[in-house]
């Protein structure tokens, strides 16, 4: 099923004490959203600080 909707809060938690929360060992974990920017941000995520210097590679099929 393809959901592209916000998640909830308590879908979308680091806590690594949650069973079903995946174990992230990086230091630095981006996404994108168009209008969810709130939700992540209760959950510690912030902009970048400096956007100019990422860039994406994006491979189709």
């Amino acid at each position: 099923m393809n959901d592209d909707r916000p998640r909830q809060r308590h879908e979308i938690s680091s806590d690594p004490s949650r069973p079903d929360a995946a174990r992230i060992h990086h230091r630095r974990f981006t996404l994108a959203t168009e209008d969810a920017h709130g939700a992540y941000e209760k959950v510690d995520f912030e902009p970048l600080k400096d956007p100019h210097k990422w860039m994406y590679f994006l491979r189709l099929g």
